[in-house]
């Protein structure tokens, strides 16, 4: 959030200094970022579970240079037959 780091934060919650957590917060609200996530997905005791982690957290630049890379995206997914034929059924 802002500049600060995860350790940052932590430390700011753990000695319990609100106000300035709180204002770490305020610093990105309203301003668009993209998050890269890693999902995992594992059976424990015949329960599903599906572990996600944020592994990246980067301010979004530009929406136009993003929905082309995410257009330019689909365009390769559907073009790869059984994954085509899935998605359309």
């Amino acid at each position: 959030m802002g500049n600060r780091t995860a350790d940052q934060i932590m430390k700011l919650k753990e000695e319990g200094e609100n106000l300035l957590l709180q204002e770490a917060f305020n610093e990105s609200l309203f301003k668009f970022f993209q998050f890269t996530i890693k999902a995992t997905s594992r059976v424990f005791n015949d329960e599903h579970r599906l572990n996600l982690a944020c592994i990246k957290v980067a301010p979004l630049a530009s929406f136009e240079k993003e929905n082309r890379q995410l257009l330019r995206r689909l365009e390769l997914y559907s073009n790869i037959p059984d994954l085509a034929a899935t998605i359309s059924n």
